[in-house]
């Protein structure tokens, strides 16, 4: 009884997720596409912001 308490103990400590043993998740093709989206998104902000700022400039200095 001692050996099946013993190997069943070593079975679940090694199975506990840690900074050492993270969790591992699946690798997907949607989820690469929505990071490689996102990280994109993210690199053009700046851009989008500025173009967003001088529409705005421009709608409001046409209309004055």
């Amino acid at each position: 009884m001692t050996m099946l308490t013993t190997k069943t103990a070593t079975a679940e400590s090694s199975l506990q997720a840690g900074p050492f043993h993270p969790t591992a998740e699946p690798q997907t093709e949607r989820s690469e596409i929505s990071r490689a989206v996102l990280t994109s998104l993210l690199a053009l902000y700046p851009v989008l912001a500025t173009v967003g700022v001088m529409l705005l400039t421009l709608a409001f200095t046409r209309s004055a």
